[in-house]
């Protein structure tokens, strides 16, 4: 039984941006994949690092160095984690994929309401994983509403 102000996370794909852990629930992972063509489209925003086409779709690729504000660039390798949205398929581009797990209810803990505002309200929580600290992320925040209305804009219009 879960304790009283803590979220449940479960079933975790971990990766890792800048020497810090981060992870998805994987019931939203779609795939991960690292050989695929990606293009950019002028008037994008700052944190896309392009639009891959997977399998046939179009889909927005974001840098999670611009997005979460890290310091220096995702490493060789094109690691990208695709995930589902409400507002479609993401992809999230990262140094690589650490894990695949299940967490503990004892290793989680919720952020106080402090630490949350709109630059950051994708992070669900954090989670303490073989002694490592998780950033908890949700994907369906990971993008802001004007980012995905500018995204799909950008794609009506290349159609």
């Amino acid at each position: 039984m879960a304790r009283k102000g803590c979220i449940m996370f479960g079933q975790q794909v971990i990766f890792s941006a800048a020497n810090q852990s981060y992870g998805f629930d994987s019931m939203k992972v779609v795939t991960v994949e690292s050989d695929y063509q990606m293009s950019t489209i002028p008037g994008s925003p700052d944190c896309l690092a392009g639009f891959a086409n997977l399998r046939g779709e179009i889909i927005p690729v974001c840098d999670i160095y611009k997005k979460f504000n890290l310091r220096g660039t995702v490493a060789a390798g094109n690691n990208t984690i695709f995930v589902n949205t409400d507002e479609g398929c993401l992809g999230c581009l990262v140094d690589e994929i650490t894990e695949i797990g299940a967490v503990g209810e004892d290793l989680q803990m919720s952020l106080p309401t402090i630490a949350t505002n709109d630059r950051t309200n994708y992070v669900e929580g954090i989670i303490r994983h073989k002694n490592t600290l998780v950033t908890v992320v949700n994907p369906d925040h990971v993008l802001t509403p004007d980012e995905w209305k500018v995204i799909h804009t950008l794609l009506k219009d290349d159609k």
